[in-house]
Order: C-alpha cells, then structure tokens, then sequence
C-alpha cells in the first residue's frame, strides 16, 4: 500500500514535470509547483513509515537501495523546476530528458523490487498460513474422530453395565 503510493505520487510529479514545460500560465505553473511539493512531504511521510515497518536485512538493503535512488532522482528534479521558474524551458527540457528521465526509471525500478519483495514474502506468509489451516483441519478431524470412538466404547460400556445385570436377573427366577 505505502509503495503503491509512492508509485502513484511519482506518476502524479512526472506528470506535472511534463506539464511545467507546456503551460504557459504563472497560476497554472504555481498549481503544478504546489502540487509536486505537496506530494513530495507526502513521499516523505511514507518513506517514513517504510522505514519503521522494516523488518529484515533485505527490506533494509532494498530500502536503502530505494532511498538513494530517490535521493538521486530528486536533486535534478528541482534543478528542471528552478529552470522552469527562471525561464530556461529549453534547458529544464533537456535537463528532464537527459538527466532527470533515466533517474525516474531507476527509482520506479527500485519501488518495484521492493514491491516485487513484498509480494514474495506475503505469498510466503499465505503458503504458511494455507499449511496451518491445513493442520489444523487434521486435527480437528483426529479429535471428532477420537471423540466419537470414545464415545462408541462408554456407550458399549453403559449398555454392558446395564445389560448384564438384567441377564443376571432374567436366569435367577429360572
């Protein structure tokens, strides 16, 4: 879910990037830097709780791995949009396409490793969970099946108790 929106948030300031260098508008552009700084505090707050929700060396390593790449992706990112601010749209183009575009593709490629880590351990933790419920139905079936030959022999035992005095009872008049 937190990678998810990481996905999504870079999606959002990809596209945002893309619309800086079309827009023509101060208002429109202003909107476009409010919403990339927006979701950069958002992706910020995320890597955070990634960071607390940590629980092995390699979410760790590929966390790290993450963390730098966005550290990367993120320096080139600002240089296009101050170039954007200060009118330089030709060069905050070729910035994005030459320097900030293959960046954006090594942090998507790291979201998805994690992801991708993710998934393998959630897919672990439901074969482990699918094999204890499997136990478990066969020791609920051990137990009704003990539990009804535990019966079977009281209920012997009751009518043998019952029964053979009432023999003994039936020959003693003869």
């Amino acid at each position: 879910m937190q990678l998810q929106s990481i996905r999504v948030a870079n999606a959002n300031v990809a596209g945002a990037m893309r619309e800086l260098l079309l827009v023509t508008e101060p208002a429109e552009a202003q909107a476009l830097f409010d919403l990339m700084d927006k979701t950069a505090k958002s992706t910020s707050a995320t890597f955070k709780l990634l960071e607390a929700s940590v629980s092995s060396d390699a979410e760790k390593r590929l966390l790290d791995k993450l963390s730098a790449a966005r550290a990367s992706y993120s320096k080139p990112r600002q240089q296009v949009a101050q170039m954007v601010k200060a009118g330089k749209v030709d060069e905050a183009k070729q910035v994005l396409l030459k320097d900030l575009r293959p960046l954006q593709v090594a942090y998507m490629a790291a979201v998805e490793e994690l992801m991708a880590h993710s998934q393998d351990r959630m897919d672990q933790a439901g074969s482990a969970v699918d094999a204890e419920v499997a136990r478990t139905r066969w020791m609920v079936l051990m137990v009704v099946a003990a539990s009804l030959a535990g019966a079977f022999a009281v209920g012997l035992w009751i009518i043998r108790s019952t029964t053979r005095p009432l023999q003994s009872a039936h020959r003693f008049p003869k």
